[in-house]
């Protein structure tokens, strides 16, 4: 068995080595203005330069080497202190792999999606990515399911600190909306502020869905259960409302706004701006309704009560948010 976890362990270094020499192949060319090497799919300057290359305000490649270099420095100590990789430590790294499997998803959604164009080393990084996460879920000694039982505990510790994060960075986007959109329009520096938090429920959103998957297949049991359908309606409500919000409506609203090129038409700002308030609305009280859910997960909900009482206060909160934007609008003349 011991034979068999080091050949896991030795491919996640070799995994982790290509992964940081893709990165960091991007990042110089990129720092000395030269072109990629793109022979096979071509657009991977157009992507790299893009507005989506970087996240949180930092290059994606530089969070790619960061993330790489982890993935060899981790496994090169599991390999040389066997007794250092213990369930929580195993937990973090594991979590952080599984994270990085999905960001690379949803980077890969924003070429195919947003811009249309394709990265070849995007795509290689993203395809190691995958091989970490499975090679890395294939190496836990005691077995996917015993270890996902170990650690339940810390499981909802990152649940509901991810939650928290959620419904702040979702109730502040929200706040930050009506004070930017009073004026009918929304500036470039103000989206990018509005882009960081978008991000920052996005990084919680992916620790939700990450925490979720992992509590509900400890009880296969659970795996058909109500409580789990309920979830995962939830979590895709907020994922396709803060997808909208930023890669259609915040673009919008920067194109109507400041577009010298765009004819200046108050009820097409005015359309944009009622549907972002409606939005915002829709994607603060899913957050609310994935908190207080989870924080009550051992009750046997009915399935048919629980969406009639969030369908209820969707349709409240969009209403009161369409109140709001009629009152500003009326203030403003």
């Amino acid at each position: 068995m011991i034979e068999e976890i080091n050949i896991y362990y030795v491919i996640l270094i070799l995994l982790g080595v290509c992964g940081f020499l893709v990165s960091h192949y991007i990042q110089r060319k990129k720092s000395s203005g030269e072109k990629m090497l793109c022979n096979i799919i071509k657009g991977c300057d157009r992507v790299t330069d893009s507005e989506y290359s970087r996240f949180l305000g930092i290059p994606l490649e530089l969070l790619g080497m960061v993330y790489y270099g982890l993935v060899v420095l981790s496994y090169i100590i599991f390999s040389l202190f066997p007794e250092s990789s213990g369930v929580q430590l195993t937990f973090w790294v594991l979590g952080i792999t599984s994270g990085a499997f999905l960001f690379s998803v949803y980077l890969t959604f924003i070429q195919v999606v947003v811009l249309k164009d394709w990265c070849q080393w995007c795509l290689v990084s993203a395809v190691i990515s995958l091989l970490i996460f499975v090679v890395a879920f294939l190496s836990i000694p005691s077995g996917i399911q015993t270890f996902l039982v170990e650690v339940e505990a810390s499981t909802l510790v990152a649940l509901g600190f991810a939650l928290a994060i959620g419904v702040g960075g979702s109730t502040i986007t929200n706040i930050m909306f009506f004070k930017f959109l009073k004026d009918f329009k929304i500036s470039a520096e103000e989206f990018d502020v509005l882009k960081v938090l978008t991000q920052v429920t996005l990084v919680a959103l992916l620790v939700v869905i990450i925490a979720t998957t992992t509590l509900y297949f400890t009880d296969v049991q659970m795996i058909d259960s109500v409580t789990l359908l309920i979830t995962i309606n939830f979590v895709m409500v907020v994922a396709v409302v803060e997808l909208i919000l930023n890669f259609w409506i915040g673009p919008n609203l920067v194109d109507i706004s400041f577009d010298k090129k765009h004819k200046q038409l108050p009820s097409n700002l005015s359309r944009v701006r009622r549907l972002a308030f409606a939005l915002g609305a829709i994607s603060l009280v899913s957050w609310f309704a994935l908190l207080v859910f989870n924080t009550l997960r051992d009750i046997n909900f009915d399935l048919y009560v629980v969406i009639s009482a969030y369908s209820f206060f969707v349709i409240c909160a969009v209403i009161i948010s369409q109140l709001i934007d009629q009152s500003f609008s009326q203030k403003s003349h």
